[in-house]
């Protein structure tokens, strides 16, 4: 299962014509330093929730600089996953 996992990143990753899943991680964080806020949740919800996992906790535990922002925009991400999923149930 973790193959189909990280093929999906490697997917996004390609498709935006990067070569390795830390490109991808590395272009999130690029775009909350542009101010690009919006682009950084569209990138961290079209993650598998393994891959958020690994970005917020291995990858972003790591940039201390950029943490506290990230973790806000994410976790702002994973509120609506969870309120959308939440409707689909009533």
């Amino acid at each position: 299962m973790k193959i189909i996992i990280k093929d999906h990143l490697l997917d996004l990753a390609k498709g935006l014509d990067f070569d390795s899943e830390i490109q991808y991680f590395d272009y999130i964080v690029g775009s909350l330093i542009n101010g690009q806020r919006q682009q950084v949740k569209k990138l961290f919800a079209a993650m598998l929730i393994e891959d958020q996992k690994e970005f917020l906790f291995e990858y972003i535990d790591n940039d201390s600089l950029n943490q506290n922002e990230v973790y806000i925009i994410c976790i702002d991400v994973l509120f609506d996953t969870i309120e959308k999923l939440t409707n689909m149930i009533e």
